[in-house]
């Protein structure tokens, strides 16, 4: 889409930063996670006053396990920086093992 320019230009009025800085930090939060439909992780970011708070999770499809965190920003900042950020403390927290489990529903 960005090489057809007057399309762009056309839906430029209807981007709004704040909300875009905040779905590219949720991307980034599943990407690092190797997020699909089949796997049960969230990510929700906001903005007040300038800063952002994402918040994450990864938990077992039953919901025995959960591991959650949530991490502060600039909005001036780098959304991917803030999502791949708060997906290594999950992943520190224990989510690698949750979605290892996932894949091996032997383990």
């Amino acid at each position: 889409m960005a090489h057809r320019i007057e399309l762009v230009e056309a839906l430029a009025p209807f981007d709004d930063r704040e909300t875009r800085w905040c779905v590219e930090a949720e991307r980034a939060l599943s990407r690092a996670l190797a997020g699909s439909c089949q796997v049960p992780l969230g990510g929700y970011a906001d903005v007040s006053a300038g800063r952002v708070r994402l918040r994450g999770f990864v938990a077992s499809p039953d919901g025995s396990q959960l591991v959650a965190d949530e991490l502060h920003a600039d909005i001036a900042g780098s959304a991917m920086e803030l999502g791949t950020a708060l997906a290594d403390r999950l992943i520190a927290r224990g989510a690698r093992e949750i979605l290892a489990a996932l894949e091996d529903p032997q383990s």
